[in-house]
């Protein structure tokens, strides 16, 4: 089996996927543009904003791993390929449809509020 992105496999080029990508994108900048705003509001922004960027975003990182590599290590995978919500199946899968259904909705509500700077996919 071949391992790797082959060119065959990319999707093709439209303006819509230039517009998606570009758009989300652009939402995960808002964050950093966001960090200015308190500049005013911190002692020593010069080292407390850069400081707190990078925390921030370690962070981030950490939990986006242990989250997918949970998800991936708890559901078989011809479930994972055929889930469109790969947390919700997991959630219902461990602690019920209840479960499923609050990830879901928390998902849901996320992204659709307008105060969200967040994107998920769950």
């Amino acid at each position: 089996a071949r391992l790797g992105l082959h060119a065959a496999d990319a999707a093709p080029i439209s303006a819509g996927g230039i517009t998606a990508a570009a758009s989300l994108t652009l939402w995960a900048l808002l964050g950093f543009e966001s960090a200015s705003v308190a500049a005013k509001r911190v002692k020593d922004p010069e080292r407390t904003i850069p400081r707190a960027t990078i925390i921030g975003c370690v962070a981030v990182v950490i939990i986006y791993i242990l989250s997918c590599t949970t998800v991936i290590l708890l559901t078989p995978s011809a479930e994972l390929a055929k889930s469109g919500a790969p947390f919700a199946d997991l959630a219902t899968r461990f602690w019920g449809s209840g479960a499923g259904e609050a990830v879901a909705i928390f998902a849901a509500r996320k992204v659709k509020s307008p105060e969200s700077r967040s994107f998920a996919i769950i």
